[in-house]
């Protein structure tokens, strides 16, 4: 024969909350459980130490879009950056006569969307290998 386990104390939905003593007064709140204080973060400095050497500025042209100095550069940007900052990944270095450059997200918006609709009408927007040309090859 099976052995049955005996049926479990139903749980409380709620847990316990004092109620009156025999005496009629309210029994006093059992005492929290004693918790960790909150560790101390270690608060940042905003001296540390003497200033890191940048070195001199050079001029560079983006070559895709990228951030420097919290900025948004775009491809063809011209803008000075110091030397410590210069990201072969993204920028070439140009003339220092070069004249500045910046685009807006309004320029960069209708660039995408005149190269978008160039496309559309079948003129070969940067189609480099000529898959997209409407001309036909024999």
């Amino acid at each position: 024969m099976s052995k049955k386990k005996p049926a479990a104390a139903p749980r409380p939905f709620a847990p316990e909350v004092p109620g009156p003593t025999p005496e009629g007064r309210i029994a006093a709140a059992p005492p929290a459980p004693a918790t960790k204080p909150p560790r101390a973060r270690p608060r940042r400095s905003t001296d540390e130490g003497p200033p890191r050497e940048l070195g001199p500025l050079i001029t560079v042209r983006a070559l895709k879009t990228g951030f420097v100095d919290n900025v948004r550069r775009r491809e063809g940007d011209v803008f000075d950056v110091h030397e410590v900052e210069f990201s072969e990944n993204w920028m070439v270095v140009v003339d220092g006569d070069t004249p500045r450059q910046t685009t807006g997200p309004a320029a960069a918006l209708k660039r995408i969307h005149d190269e978008t609709i160039a496309g559309r009408l079948g003129t070969p927007a940067t189609d480099p290998l000529g898959v997209n040309s409407t001309t036909s090859r024999a």
